[in-house]
């Protein structure tokens, strides 16, 4: 007879364990839905623009 070999997950082994292990989610940004026409915008350019390239 032969025994089968198992493995199991990490997250198995750790439950089994009794162990607690997690990772923070990555932080999601939060997309602007609507613009913000009481800003302003104010770009201070040096430059004239002639023509675009």
């Amino acid at each position: 007879m032969s025994r089968q070999r198992r493995s199991f997950s990490p997250e198995f082994k750790l439950d089994t364990a009794g162990l607690i292990f997690k990772q923070p989610s990555p932080h999601k940004y939060k997309s602007a839905t609507v613009e913000r026409p009481d800003i302003p915008i104010e770009l201070d350019r040096q430059f004239d623009v002639e023509k675009p390239d």
